[in-house]
C-alpha cells in the first residue's frame, strides 16, 4: 500500500508543481490588476491598520481563488486558467463598479473602516467567485 502511495506521488508531483505555480502565478496577476483598477489603496489601508480594507482585500483573494482551483481542477490546459481567470477579472471589476454606484463611495466608506460596508462587499465578491467557479463547471 505505501508502495502505491509512493508511486501516485512521484507521478503526479510532476503536475502538480507546474499548475500550481501557474495558477498561483495567474492569480497573483488578478488581485495585482484588481487592485490597480479599484479606486482605494486597500494593501496600504491594511498596512495603516483599517480593518474594512482588511476585511474586503480578503474578499478579493477567496473570491478570485475560488473560481481560479475550479478551473484548475477541471481544466487540460494552462490557457483555459489563463483565459477564465481574465473572466473572472473583469466580472468581479463590473461588480465592484455597480455595487459602487448602488452603494455610493463604497471606496471612501471602506478608506473610512466601515466594517460593515466591507463585509457587505465581500460577501458579494465570494458570492459571485463561488456562482463563477458554479459556473465553469456547468
Amino acid at each position: 500500500m505505501f508502495e502505491s502511495v509512493l508511486m501516485s506521488l512521484k507521478s503526479g508531483i510532476p503536475v502538480l508543481i507546474p499548475q500550481l505555480f501557474a495558477t498561483l502565478c495567474v492569480w497573483i496577476v488578478l488581485v495585482y490588476v484588481y487592485l490597480l483598477i479599484t479606486p482605494h489603496q486597500e494593501v496600504h489601508l491594511v498596512k495603516k491598520g483599517n480593518n474594512a480594507a482588511a476585511v474586503s482585500l480578503s474578499g478579493i483573494y477567496i473570491s478570485m481563488a475560488i473560481p481560479l482551483a475550479t478551473c484548475l481542477a477541471s481544466s487540460v490546459h494552462m490557457v483555459d486558467i489563463i483565459l477564465w481567470g481574465a473572466c473572472i477579472l473583469l466580472i468581479q471589476i463590473v461588480v465592484f463598479f455597480v455595487i459602487d454606484f448602488t452603494f455610493k463611495n463604497l471606496a471612501k466608506r471602506i478608506e473610512d473602516g466601515e466594517i460593515a460596508t466591507a463585509i457587505y462587499l465581500t460577501a458579494i465578491k465570494i458570492s459571485i467567485g463561488i456562482i463563477c467557479a458554479a459556473a465553469m463547471l456547468g
